[in-house]
């Protein structure tokens, strides 16, 4: 067997063992709770069907989880990366523009990401019917939804 029919073995094989762990993945806990806000069941026993209401808070959730436990994480390893790149470059200008080239890399994919989780954020809180700064009684970027809408009512079973 070739180099390439082996790589796209792989490749094939790694994506059909990580599908099997997909169902668990969606009760990994984000920054504001679980990924997925419904379809399990509550504290007091009741199990909250997903409906459509609950897609903007699905999507917020998702983003949130891949700002804070992917972008920022990963950012971390590459200033790392970039420093270890300046330490070992002794003295030669090739390694220690390679390093400063990847800290300032670093810095500008951290304010893209920033920048749209507001842009995105903000969208996601206009769709759901929120007006950003109206009502300062809940968090800003928090999405919630109106139980007493009849869209809301019916769930998916």
């Amino acid at each position: 067997m070739n180099k390439k029919k082996e790589k796209i073995l792989f490749f094939f094989v790694i994506i059909i063992l990580a599908s099997f762990t997909l169902p668990a993945l969606a009760g990994i806990i984000g920054p504001g709770g679980p990924i997925v806000p419904c379809g399990k069941s509550t504290d007091t026993g009741d199990n909250e069907n997903c409906n459509i209401c609950h897609i903007p808070v699905l999507l917020k959730n998702l983003i949130d989880y891949m700002t804070y436990y992917i972008a920022i994480p990963l950012a971390f390893v590459m200033f790392g990366i970039a420093g270890f790149f300046l330490i070992i470059s002794g003295g030669s200008p090739q390694r220690v523009q390679k390093g400063k080239q990847m800290f300032y890399n670093t810095v500008i994919g951290l304010v893209i990401v920033f920048v749209s989780w507001l842009l995105i954020n903000e969208i996601l809180l206009l769709l759901a019917g929120k007006k950003s700064f109206a009502n300062l009684s809940q968090p800003w970027n928090q999405i919630t939804i109106d139980k007493d809408n009849p869209i809301c009512q019916s769930g998916i079973k």
